[in-house]
Parts: structure tokens; C-alpha cells; sequence
């Protein structure tokens, strides 16, 4: 068998939205389908309470989940009236009481952005405080890692994203105000900073020196591998050397699930009008020294 005989160390990726997370989890499923022990059946699971979204990526070893039916079709199968035995949906107590009666190996974690109403607040670190309990039943080390992207070009993809039929399964689809980019960066709907609010359960509050600082504390203290989206693929590999004898092979990297968001605005920060351009380095200033912190 191609992985360790028992995982020490397994690999949590923090998703933030439009900074390659579907490509990531392309890559490592072709990866680990690749590499898994014989016999089992690698399949990607949503696993969900009010606080938490994760997606865990387990080897079956046995084939109750056949007939649980607390273990359901992925809604987004659902959604788009396809069959797929690859991907499911449970609860956390569900997943707990796979994880007690040994019904998998878990090879790889994400942690999701969780949907919430306009007025709830959303505090990632539920999400993987939970995955590192789950993997401490295990005895198994969580390497966490996450990519970031420059405010602007997020921004631009964000938005084309949400726009357009690609996020028709999401539930912030075609809920943009903004009858255009332009008027987007001028809007309350541009964002400061998806991450530093996610890691302080922080919704109202204007951001400030205090809870970027609380934010890197947590980075930091979890020891968080993170690259510029133009190194993903570096990034990759290295975790996954990290955790695995298997090194990626090229055929891992070949055509992955992209999620590319196409027809994004042909406009470049510098093209903007003074006042937008101003309004946009002010409000995302914290996002923009985060990223200068962890990839320059």
C-alpha cells in the first residue's frame, strides 16, 4: 500500500472562497484515489451542524453507509439531479459515530465557509477546532494550510462568481445589489476581510489593529503553511509530503475541478477612478497587509 499503514500527520485546508479551494480539493482526490489502501472506497463528505462546515475526505472501510440513511446523497448532487457515490452528506453526531465505530480512515480535512443568515455570525475557528478534535481521536496531527490572494483580484472574481450561473447552487447567488463591478467596490457588499472576520467571529465591528493581531496569533499558533495563490501547487506538495510516503505525480495535477470563474471584469486596480480606487485600498487595508504578512 501506496500510505502509511497508520497517518500521523493528515492535512486541514482552510477554504476561503474564490482562492482555489475546488482546485485543491480536485488535486488531492485524484491524488489520494490514486494512493489509498486497496479494498476501501475514498468518497468526500460534507459534514454539518449550526456552527460547523467541513468536508472530510475518508476511506471507507466498510459499506454501512450504503444503507444509513443518516448518511445522505451531497446536496449539490441533489441539486443538479445527479447520482454520485463519491460524495455525501451527515451531520457531525453522525460523523462522530462513524469515527467511534471505525468505519474510515480520514486522509484529508477542509474547513468550510458556513451559510448563515445576514445577521449571524460566522467564526471558522468552530469548524476547525472540531476537525482537530475529530483527528486527536485518531492520535493524528493536523498540518494546516491555506492560500490567500491579493484583495483586488479576489474581489474581481468574487463578484463575477456570485453574478453568474457558476453560483447557482450557492445560497449568496444573484445577490449582489451592484449593477456592476464598479459600483460593487463602492458598495457594502465588498469585503474587508473574509479571513480576519472569520477568525474572530467578528460581523459588525469596524476591523482594527486588535483583531488583525488576533487573527495572526491564531495563524501562528496552529502553525498555518500559507502561499499566494500563484504557489498553490507548490503548497501542495509540500503538505502532502509532509503527511504522505506517496509523493503527487503529474496525473494529480491534470485537469482538476477548477471552479475558474470566467468573465471576470477586464479591469486592473490602477484603471480605476481616483475615488474608487481610494475607497477600496482604505477598506480593505487590513486584508492587504495580511497577505503582504504571509506572502511577500
Amino acid at each position: 500500500m501506496a500510505l502509511k499503514s497508520k497517518l500521523t500527520r493528515v492535512p486541514v485546508f482552510v477554504h476561503i472562497p474564490k482562492n482555489a479551494g475546488t482546485y485543491i480539493q480536485g488535486v488531492m482526490f485524484r491524488y489520494l484515489k490514486r494512493v489509498m489502501e486497496a479494498g476501501g472506497f475514498l468518497r468526500k463528505i460534507t459534514v454539518e451542524n449550526e456552527l460547523v462546515n467541513m468536508t472530510m475526505f475518508c476511506n471507507f472501510k466498510q459499506d454501512y453507509w450504503k444503507t444509513d440513511p443518516h448518511m445522505k446523497p451531497h446536496p449539490v448532487s441533489v441539486f443538479r439531479g445527479v447520482i454520485n457515490t463519491r460524495a455525501g452528506w451527515c451531520t457531525v453526531d453522525t460523523f462522530k459515530q462513524y469515527v467511534v465505530h471505525d468505519h474510515f480512515d480520514i486522509l484529508f480535512c477542509v474547513a468550510e465557509p458556513v451559510s448563515k443568515p445576514s445577521n449571524a455570525v460566522f467564526d471558522i475557528r468552530d469548524t476547525i477546532y472540531t476537525i482537530h478534535d475529530i483527528l486527536n481521536e485518531y492520535d493524528i496531527k493536523p498540518i494546516n494550510f491555506l492560500i490567500l490572494r491579493d484583495a483586488f483580484t479576489r474581489q474581481q472574481s468574487l463578484y463575477s462568481y456570485l453574478c453568474s450561473d457558476e453560483s447557482v447552487h450557492e445560497p449568496s447567488h444573484n445577490l449582489l445589489e451592484a449593477e456592476s463591478f464598479i459600483n460593487f467596490l463602492n458598495s457594502n457588499d465588498l469585503e474587508d476581510s473574509w479571513l480576519i472576520r472569520s477568525l474572530t467571529g467578528t460581523r459588525h465591528s469596524t476591523l482594527n489593529e486588535s483583531l488583525y493581531a488576533q487573527a495572526c496569533a491564531f495563524l501562528d499558533a496552529n502553525h498555518f503553511q500559507i502561499q499566494n495563490i500563484n504557489n498553490t501547487d507548490q503548497l501542495i506538495t509540500d503538505v502532502v509530503d509532509r503527511c504522505f510516503t506517496s509523493p503527487l505525480s503529474s496525473d494529480d495535477f491534470e485537469e482538476p475541478q477548477h471552479n475558474k470563474t470566467k468573465n471576470k471584469p477586464e479591469i486592473s486596480l490602477q484603471d480605476l477612478d481616483t475615488d474608487t480606487r481610494e475607497n477600496f485600498l482604505n477598506y480593505t487595508s487590513w486584508d492587504r497587509k495580511l497577505w503582504e504578512r504571509y506572502c511577500k
